[in-house]
């Protein structure tokens, strides 16, 4: 995209009816229709005051939480390369299309990613409408491998606009997110206080599904075991395990021809199975040479719910719970990273318009120097986080 941009200096073409348009590390596809505003009804002062504290909150966010972050995992990478420290960093800033591997995650992240990009635009829609600047089009597209939609403004409207009006219009995405993540926030602390009425909250472990392929044989403790997809695993050989890496610990402490008991928990209660450890995991013997044992099922952690003596499992509440997780950290840092300038960010427009106001910020946005710095900054933490989450993420 980057090359086409190039080749193309903002030129523009057809595919069938719609615009398409090359960015830099990115590719714009216009399909919307025309909007002209009936009126204008500009924003109250008291809005657009709030409007341009929430920006300077992001942006601060930004650098306080974010930038720190960035450069420990920078520091701690390098750290990693020259043999000082033996696990690679937590990568901070994974570009969504990789993330869509893990298919149990599309579905919360394509809703989170829907609702977060439908309020951002539309709110930009709505203020530009209100500040009498005419909407040309809408559309979807790429920018640095991370999807994105937008609303094409008439660029001569636009310009004409006052510097109040297009700091509104820029500042309307910024706090759409920041209410959207800020509201899903709240219900999560509603949510986490109404919990306990079910029963003492924790962790258990979930079975996926159940594939005797993993192990080296077609008859797995699992199938012994009668362990089927949905079911909880809450204690094996006596011990409380909470996430799937305590099971594998375990495992890694037995040996082939070891007898395993594990309470399973599912719709019609709880049960302990016994079965003996009759086979390996291929992949660590393939890999390493070491023989762990293997259950031969898939896992991940899950909520469970302790109520006398006995462990419940609600999906609908962890869907929700879910649910609201990914629309809090989508919507946070497309308020966080929208907030800050960096080329054609609302953050750069923000900024630019806001620096015909105060003077001091016109250094700053003439010369682009936040600009570069950021998306340099960006750059590198998404180059660095995809080859740790490419290269050491199972």
């Amino acid at each position: 995209t980057t090359i086409g941009y190039l080749l193309s200096m903002n030129k523009e073409y057809r595919l069938f009816r719609f615009r398409v348009r090359f960015t830099l590390g990115g590719i714009l596809f216009f399909i919307g229709r025309e909007r002209v505003p009936e009126r204008e009804k500009p924003l109250r002062r008291e809005v657009h005051i709030l409007f341009i504290a929430v920006a300077f909150l992001g942006i601060a966010l930004f650098y306080l939480f974010f930038l720190p972050i960035i450069v420990n995992m920078v520091k701690s990478f390098i750290e990693f390369i020259y043999g000082y420290s033996v696990a690679p960093p937590q990568p901070t800033l994974v570009p969504l299309p990789l993330l869509f591997q893990y298919r149990e995650l599309i579905v919360y992240l394509v809703i989170a990613i829907a609702i977060g990009v439908v309020v951002h635009e539309f709110s930009h829609a709505i203020v530009a409408l209100r500040e009498g600047v005419k909407i040309r089009s809408w559309g979807i597209g790429m920018l640095f491998l991370f999807p994105i939609a937008f609303v094409e403004l008439d660029e001569e409207q636009f310009a004409r606009a006052s510097p109040r009006a297009k700091i509104n219009i820029a500042a309307a995405g910024i706090f759409s997110n920041a209410v959207v993540s800020l509201i899903a926030l709240v219900l999560l602390f509603a949510i986490s206080n109404i919990l306990p009425l079910l029963g003492n909250v924790s962790s258990a472990v979930l079975v996926n599904g159940v594939d005797c392929s993993i192990c080296n044989t077609t008859l797995c403790p699992a199938h012994l075991m009668n362990i089927s997809a949905g079911d909880v695993i809450v204690y094996v050989s006596g011990v409380r395990v909470y996430t799937p890496t305590d099971v594998e610990k375990i495992l890694r402490n037995q040996s082939v021809g070891d007898l395993i008991t594990i309470k399973i928990c599912g719709i019609n209660g709880c049960r302990e199975s016994t079965a003996v450890l009759n086979a390996i995991n291929r992949k660590s013997y393939s890999e390493k040479g070491v023989e762990i044992p293997c259950l031969g099922i898939t896992m991940s952690q899950t909520i469970v719910f302790e109520k006398n003596g006995l462990f419940f499992h609600y999906p609908a509440v962890e869907n929700l719970i879910l649910h609201l997780n990914f629309i809090f950290i989508v919507n946070f840092s497309l308020y966080v990273l929208n907030a800050i300038p960096f080329i054609i960010s609302d953050g750069s427009i923000f900024m630019s318009a806001l620096s015909s106001l105060l003077r001091p910020l016109e250094v700053l946005t003439s010369k682009k120097v936040l600009d570069i710095f950021n998306i340099a900054v960006l750059v590198i933490a998404i180059a660095i986080s995809s080859y740790i989450f490419l290269r050491f993420t199972p």
